[in-house]
C-alpha cells in the first residue's frame, strides 16, 4: 500500500470564486435527529487498518441526555439506563446480504433531572469490530430501559486492505486534532467544535485500469452562507435571490488561499492523508477529485468526491461563554438594546449585563434565573433540532420555537409547512407559515425554511416578548 501524506498550513485568504463540476456525492455528516420522545444520538463510523494492518470498523455513539427517562435507585441516586446494539451487514453492491455481528451492552447514566432538562448534555462511546476489506452498513439502536422507546441510526462504512472493493474514491473520514494532545477523535457531524487546532481528512483511492499515471487533487473550498440571528415576524419578505432566502450560496466557492495539494499515485490502493488548520468559522467543503496526470482542472475529472463541514463554537450545540448568551437575546430586545449589549467586548462585563437585563425586566434574581435557564434551554433545543449551514436557534424555525414553544399542530406541504399554536388553523395570528426556498439534495444537502413574515404578527409577537420579560412565561406556556 502506497502512502501519501502533506500537512498544508492555511491562512483564510481569497484566491478566486470558481464555478464549474460538483462533486457526485457529498457527505455532510451525521445530524442530530430529536423524536418527539426516545432517544437522542449520533452515530460514527469509519473502516480502517490497525498498526498491524489488520482491517477493522471504529464505531462510535454519541447520546444526549435529551428525552432519557430518569429514575431514582436504592441508594435514591437518579440515573437512566440505555440499552445499545451494534449491527454489522456485509453489503454486496449496496444490498445487504448477511449479518456478520451483533453485540449488545448496558448502560447506566447518571445524572438529576432538571440538570438534563437544562443542559442537554451527552455521552460517548465505542466499539472496534474486526472484519474483512468491504462495503457494510453498520446499525446502533439505543433503547431507553425506563420508556422501552428505541431508536436506530444506520451508516455504510468502507473498510480497506486485500482486494478493493471499489473504483475511485472512498468514504472520506474527518478527524479533530489539538497541539496539546496526539489524540485524534473522528468526527461524524456537519459541526465541528473550533476546540481543535486542525482537521485530518483521511481517505483512500483505487486504480484498476491498465496503464496511466494519474494525480488525486484535494482542496478547501468556502461557501458564502447567512450567519446572523433570523429577522424579526414583522419584518418585510426578501427576494428569492437575497442570501436570507438562498441560505448558503453553493453554485459559486471560494477557493481558501494555500490549500490545494496534489498526489501522483498509479494503479492499486492508495492512502491520502490531508490537514487543514482552523482559523475562524464559516462553512466549508473538503474537495477530492482524480484526473490524468498533468491536466489538474476540476472540469477533466474522472471522479469527485467531497465532505462538508462548519466550524462552531467549541461548545455547540451548549451554551458556555457570555457571548454564547448574549446573542440568543436578539428575539426579545430592542434593536438598540441587542447593539449596545453586543459592543461589550469583555467577557465578565457581557456576563453582567446579560443577567442585569433579564433581573431588572422581571424584578425577582431566583424568578429570573427560572426563565434564564427556560430560554436558554429552548436555544439548545432549537440547536438540536433546526441547525443546517447556520446554528439552529439562529434558523426562522430555531427563533418562532423559541418564542412559541412547540406548536400544537404542524401541516406538511410540497413546499410549506404550517406551524399553529391554538385551535383555530385559520387564524393568521397564530399560524405560521414556513417557505421551502431551496429544496436540498445529495450534492447540496440542506433545506432552507423561511418564515412568510407580515406586521400581522406585531401584536402576538409583542405580547409573547412581554411574556418572557415579565416572567409570566413560566406560568403562561403558550401566546393565547
Amino acid at each position: 500500500m502506497k502512502y501519501f501524506v502533506t500537512i498544508i498550513f492555511i491562512s483564510l485568504f481569497i484566491l478566486g470564486c470558481s464555478r464549474g463540476t460538483f462533486p457526485e456525492r457529498v457527505d455532510f455528516g451525521s445530524v442530530v435527529v430529536t423524536e418527539s420522545d426516545g432517544p437522542v444520538f449520533i452515530i460514527s463510523g469509519y473502516g480502517t487498518l490497525q498498526d498491524d494492518e489488520n482491517p477493522v470498523i471504529k464505531a462510535g455513539l454519541q447520546l444526549f441526555r435529551t428525552n432519557l427517562v430518569f429514575r431514582t435507585d436504592q441508594e435514591d441516586e437518579y440515573s437512566a439506563n440505555v440499552n445499545i446494539r451494534y449491527e454489522i451487514f456485509r453489503l454486496e453492491s449496496n444490498e445487504v446480504s448477511e449479518r456478520i455481528k451483533s453485540v449488545s451492552e448496558r448502560k447506566r447514566i447518571s445524572g438529576q433531572p432538571d440538570d438534563v432538562l437544562i443542559n442537554h448534555t451527552s455521552e460517548k462511546w465505542s466499539r472496534i469490530f474486526e472484519v474483512q476489506p468491504g462495503l457494510y452498513r453498520l446499525v446502533i439502536s439505543v433503547t431507553d430501559q425506563a420508556s422501552n422507546k428505541t431508536i436506530a441510526r444506520n451508516k455504510t462504512v468502507f473498510v480497506p486492505g486485500g482486494a478493493p472493493a471499489f473504483n475511485g474514491i472512498s468514504d472520506i473520514s474527518l478527524f479533530g486534532i489539538s497541539n496539546s494532545t496526539t489524540d485524534k477523535t473522528h468526527l461524524s457531524t456537519y459541526d465541528v467544535p473550533e476546540s481543535y487546532d486542525y482537521l485530518r481528512f483521511s481517505f483512500h483511492t483505487n486504480f484498476e485500469l491498465d496503464s496511466g499515471e494519474y494525480a488525486v487533487h484535494m482542496r478547501i473550498v468556502e461557501f458564502e452562507a447567512d450567519n446572523e440571528p433570523a429577522r424579526r415576524l414583522t419584518d418585510p419578505n426578501l427576494p428569492s435571490s437575497s442570501l436570507k432566502n438562498r441560505g448558503i450560496h453553493y453554485g459559486i466557492s471560494t477557493v481558501v488561499k494555500g490549500s490545494e495539494y496534489s498526489d501522483t499515485v498509479q494503479n492499486g490502493l492508495n492512502h491520502h492523508e490531508y490537514i487543514f488548520e482552523i482559523t475562524k468559522r464559516s462553512n466549508y467543503r473538503f474537495e477530492v477529485f482524480i484526473t490524468d496526470k498533468g491536466r489538474p482542472s476540476h472540469k477533466n475529472a474522472h471522479n469527485f468526491s467531497a465532505r462538508d463541514f462548519a466550524v462552531r463554537s467549541e461548545n455547540f450545540p451548549l451554551i458556555g461563554t457570555p457571548f454564547e448568551m448574549a446573542e440568543p437575546l436578539a428575539y426579545i430586545m430592542t434593536n438598540r438594546q441587542y447593539r449596545e449589549l453586543m459592543s461589550i467586548q469583555n467577557p465578565d462585563s457581557l456576563l453582567t449585563a446579560v443577567e442585569t437585563f433579564w433581573v431588572t425586566n422581571i424584578g425577582s434574581k431566583e424568578k429570573a434565573r427560572e426563565v434564564m435557564a427556560m430560554y436558554y434551554n429552548k436555544v439548545v433545543s432549537a440547536n438540536l433540532q433546526f441547525s443546517n449551514f447556520k446554528e439552529g436557534w439562529k434558523t426562522d424555525m430555531g427563533m418562532v420555537f423559541i418564542l412559541f414553544g412547540q406548536p400544537w399542530n404542524i401541516d406538511y406541504s410540497t413546499q410549506n409547512i404550517r406551524w399553529t399554536y391554538g385551535y383555530d388553523r385559520r387564524d393568521s395570528d397564530f399560524n405560521f407559515i414556513f417557505v421551502r426556498t431551496r429544496k436540498g439534495d445529495p450534492r447540496f444537502p440542506f433545506d432552507n425554511w423561511v418564515v412568510r413574515r407580515s406586521t400581522n404578527f406585531h401584536t402576538v409577537t409583542y405580547r409573547r416578548v412581554q411574556d418572557w420579560l415579565s416572567g409570566y412565561v413560566l406560568g403562561r406556556r403558550h401566546p393565547y
